[in-house]
């Protein structure tokens, strides 16, 4: 997708401060290359009748990639695009943070930033450590990786 002209993205979560570090990194990203992203924020309280809403509200617009906070928003997101005869990844590209197996059972199956806990809580227990010890705090480990679904064109 860094190959895009222009690539129009829509976050959809329920946390704007996560939201927006997240597409913050983004945004850089593009930057670096030196790329144009039209990048928009959608905010819903988390419940699968307002996930469902507020996609109807982003699915108002033409985008290329909508990313979902969690795994659980593919629910109501596939309802939504079955009722709508909408194709994904046709139509859209759809990306999930988070991982979790449901991942693996949608359909298509959604392609997924994968948190890695071990990793993330290594990192937390070295820190400490360094702390304790006064000593240099080594580099944070990536703590994502990406597994490709069928979510994205």
């Amino acid at each position: 997708m860094l190959k895009k002209e222009q690539l129009i993205v829509r976050y959809l979560g329920t946390e704007r401060e996560l939201a927006e570090q997240r597409l913050q990194g983004i945004r850089n990203a593009y930057h670096e290359k030196r790329q144009p992203i039209d990048l928009k924020l959608c905010l819903c309280d988390g419940s699968y009748g307002d996930i469902y809403e507020k996609i109807k509200e982003v699915f108002t617009e033409k985008f290329d990639l909508l990313l979902l906070e969690r795994d659980e928003m593919a629910v109501p997101l596939t309802k939504f695009a079955r009722e709508y005869h909408i194709a994904i990844p046709q139509n859209t590209s759809v990306i999930s943070f988070g991982g979790h197996e449901l991942c693996t059972v949608m359909s298509p199956t959604l392609t997924a930033l994968v948190y890695d806990y071990a990793a993330y809580a290594s990192d937390i227990v070295q820190h400490m450590n360094a702390l304790i010890e006064k000593t240099a705090v080594k580099e944070q480990t990536e703590v994502f990786s990406v597994r490709e679904g069928e979510s994205v064109r």
